[in-house]
């Protein structure tokens, strides 16, 4: 049989009751809560963080201008590899053969007139 915790602390009331408490003053000092909607305020910080859609979203745009930018990097970084390739060939006297390219042109627009056509 399960004992009831409710029946142990009002056998032992005086041992629960806060001897501060002085009902006379604080009836007149009593909190209520507000429980309107219009005054709630969601905690989103604290309920909402393990759930990925609550979470605030970076700007597309901005999102889009880093990974523009990440893109032009990666590429200067294969261009200098493949001139470092090429060097090393020509050092060791073998055959260069560069990657198909139209010239010097990089196959993708810099990123300076990629943001003149993005109207934030």
């Amino acid at each position: 049989k399960t004992q009831s915790l409710w029946s142990f602390i009002n056998s032992r009331r005086n041992m629960f009751l806060n001897p501060m408490y002085c009902e006379d003053v604080d009836q007149k000092r009593t909190l209520f809560p507000v429980a309107s909607i219009r005054y709630m305020k969601f905690w989103r910080g604290y309920y909402c963080r393990w759930n990925p859609r609550m979470r605030p979203q970076d700007s597309v745009h901005l999102r889009h201008a880093q990974l523009l930018i990440l893109r032009d990097q990666l590429q200067s970084k294969v261009d200098s590899l493949n001139r470092e390739l090429e060097s090393k060939a020509r050092k060791n006297g073998e055959p260069v053969s560069s990657p198909s390219r139209k010239g010097d042109v990089p196959p993708h627009p810099s990123l300076s007139s990629r943001m003149d056509s993005i109207n934030i």
